[in-house]
């Protein structure tokens, strides 16, 4: 077993505390989440489209 010091692994808890503890938004991430970012992406790549459609549809 690797002897520690009492400093070092007082911060290898917490720093595991915090990354457990932080991760839980991330569980809040579902179906309706993807489906509302897929959304405004589509949204946002068609109005690209458009306005470079556009653009070239002049010349």
């Amino acid at each position: 077993m690797l002897k520690l010091c009492p400093f070092v692994k007082v911060a290898l808890s917490t720093v595991l505390f915090t990354m457990l503890v932080c991760q839980n938004p991330a569980f809040a991430w579902n179906k309706a989440g993807h489906m509302v970012s897929g959304a405004i992406a589509c949204l946002s790549f068609l109005l690209r489209m458009n306005k470079k459609l556009s653009i070239t549809e002049n010349y």
